[in-house]
């Protein structure tokens, strides 16, 4: 009878121990279907996020649509274990960009298919970006606050506030609709997919954006959600131009 009852005691603590595992896994959980960026349409773009089966993302379609004119093109994203390549082609051309993955995040980015690498790419201990460093040995640096990036400093000079919205689709798509600083960090494509270390926590309200040669830019974004708290639309401010970026899931 004894054995029995340490049997049982056994094969119980086995099962907690199994079940407190299940219950303090550190890896992510996906992304619902629901919540997955399908869809950002713009002034000038409309782009449609095209997923495999493990809602990787592996192509974005483009339609663009210019003063009365459009035109289509595809970005194509090809994963290896240790290698990303993007391929963004348009109406008679196509640019080629590759980066090295360490860590799950970019070490380096080639661009063309050069030998050498265009720029590499620094992250603290928290896996925020610091710094880059590029060809022509010019560096960004990356200040981050409470979990979000506030200021960049170097090529570019730039500012971001934010407010309590938090940051929690699966793409992080402010950085292609930002008129300001904010989009050179996402080229190419980058920022959006989360290869650039650890997203801002939440979503910005402001950007004041410094580029040499040009006026200050001051951007003001808001946010509309839907009733299940998905950002639905942007409204962007940027030098007192206003539009109004549309997220579709």
């Amino acid at each position: 009878m004894k054995t029995t009852n340490i049997l049982i005691l056994t094969f119980l603590a086995a099962t907690l121990t199994l079940v407190s595992c299940e219950k303090n896994r550190t890896k992510p959980e996906p992304t619902h279907q629901k919540d997955i960026v399908r869809t950002i349409t713009t002034d000038s773009y409309t782009a449609e996020f095209i997923y495999d089966e493990d809602t990787t993302l592996s192509r974005i379609d483009m339609q663009y649509h210019m003063a009365g004119n459009s035109s289509t093109g595809t970005v194509n994203f090809i994963w290896s274990n240790d290698r990303l390549d993007i391929e963004n082609s348009s109406e008679g051309y196509t640019l080629k960009y590759s980066f090295t993955i360490e860590n799950g995040r970019a070490a380096a980015m080639f661009s063309n298919e050069r030998e050498t690498p265009t720029a590499t790419f620094e992250y603290d201990t928290e896996g925020h970006l610091s710094h880059i460093t590029w060809t022509d040995e010019y560096k960004d640096t990356f200040t981050w606050k409470n979990g979000n990036m506030t200021a960049v400093s170097g090529t570019m000079d730039a500012e971001i506030g934010y407010g309590d919205i938090v940051n929690n689709t699966n793409l992080d798509f402010i950085h292609i609709i930002s008129p300001g600083c904010l989009s050179q960090i996402s080229y190419p494509y980058s920022s959006l997919i989360g290869l650039l270390g650890t997203s801002s926590a939440n979503m910005p309200e402001s950007e004041s954006c410094y580029i040499d040669g040009y006026e200050a830019l001051k951007i003001t974004y808001s946010y509309n959600l839907d009733e299940d708290g998905r950002i639905t639309a942007v409204d962007i401010n940027s030098g007192g131009h206003k539009s109004t970026v549309k997220i579709g899931y």
